[in-house]
């Protein structure tokens, strides 16, 4: 009798593990309803004018490559996949933004434009720490400099976006305002 309910849960915990688990029949399934996603609402895109087009359509992109990845990662779920799927999502939040920002004119698309490459550059640079992070067969001495490095490269990454975020900003003032303005951004961010 203890004997069956050990069967039993061995049997749960089996099942319950193999969730994400998918079958190449499900897996082909899956990958043509994405691509049917993504042709039409390609369809829906080519309905509207100028710049809503393209976000449309850079939308539509990314969440056909969201979902490939998520996909992969459905059919093999490892460490891999999931960073790839991080990195993927990063990249298409990044591209659609940013063409969000080809809307605009003038100062107003400089500063949107630099304020989501601040962004993009915080992510990406957090994932190359985490990387460094979880680092496996290095020796701790290594491994330590590796996460030390990655955390100076994202410290100076970021405070350089930041610092050309600023100065954008700063380009829609003139004359000495201007040259203050890019001095304070200057001094803040050790540039």
């Amino acid at each position: 009798m203890i004997l069956k309910y050990k069967l039993a849960g061995l049997c749960a915990f089996i099942w319950a593990t193999s969730v994400f688990a998918i079958t190449p029949i499900e897996y082909k399934e899956v990958r043509q309803r994405i691509d049917t996603e993504h042709n039409s609402a390609q369809m829906h895109c080519n309905t509207l004018v100028g710049n809503a087009r393209a976000v449309c359509k850079k939308e539509a992109k990314a969440r056909a490559k969201v979902a490939e990845a998520e996909l992969l990662y459905q059919a093999n779920a490892s460490d891999q996949h999931k960073h790839n799927l991080a990195k993927v999502k990063e990249n298409t939040s990044y591209n659609v933004a940013r063409e969000k920002c080809n809307g605009l004119k003038g100062n107003a698309k400089d500063i949107c434009i630099k304020d989501v490459k601040v962004a993009h550059v915080k992510a990406v640079e957090a994932m190359r720490v985490e990387d460094a992070l979880k680092e496996e067969n290095v020796t701790s001495d290594k491994k330590s400099v590796d996460i030390l490095y990655a955390k100076i490269h994202e410290k100076r990454n970021v405070r350089k976006a930041e610092y050309q975020a600023a100065c954008a900003r700063c380009n829609s003032y003139a004359g000495d305002i201007r040259g203050k303005c890019i001095a304070d951004a200057k001094r803040l961010y050790c540039q």
